[in-house]
């Protein structure tokens, strides 16, 4: 449909959450990123999901892929990107001693960037320095995540160390 001139969003909005999910794979993958998707992992004996993961060396983006159809009210967002933010942490605290899993043991760091991405754009672009990416603005949003690293919610872990 988005070949034949058909509106990405409108498009997208026909997808369900698995295809959904597919082409924000796709869009990473076009610009450069490796992906992982549905990591599960443990850490302080909970279960965690991250939808997916994009890699680009030093970056770590950990995206919670929302099909959203309309704007959220702010009270779900809030809740949405507290809870991003908790696994990113999480993440971030077990990621030393996941490398190999990953296939970045060869980093010195790693910089975890907690990112909402969703079907529609919201009125809402950032809530506690994470980003609400819109699929639209995903391709703007990679190309400019280096400039605008420091002024998001970030964790940087010293790769060199393992916490055996």
């Amino acid at each position: 449909a988005i070949k034949n001139g058909a509106d990405i969003e409108q498009a997208c909005g026909f997808l369900d959450w698995k295809e959904f999910e597919k082409i924000a794979t796709i869009a990473f993958e076009t610009n450069n990123y490796s992906i992982c998707k549905n990591f599960h992992f443990k850490h302080r004996e909970k279960a965690w999901e991250i939808d997916i993961l994009g890699f680009k060396e030093p970056i770590i983006l950990s995206v919670d892929c929302k099909h959203w159809h309309y704007n959220m009210t702010q009270s779900r967002i809030v809740k949405v990107v507290n809870t991003q933010i908790e696994r990113t942490w999480n993440l971030a605290e077990a990621l030393p001693n996941l490398a190999e899993k990953l296939k970045i043991a060869h980093w010195k760091q790693a910089i975890l960037v907690p990112v909402i991405l969703s079907l529609s754009l919201g009125t809402l672009k950032l809530y506690k320095e994470t980003p609400i990416v819109s699929i639209l603005q995903l391709r703007d949003f990679l190309n400019e995540l280096l400039a605008h690293v420091p002024s998001l919610a970030h964790h940087t872990v010293d790769m060199t160390k393992t916490n055996c």
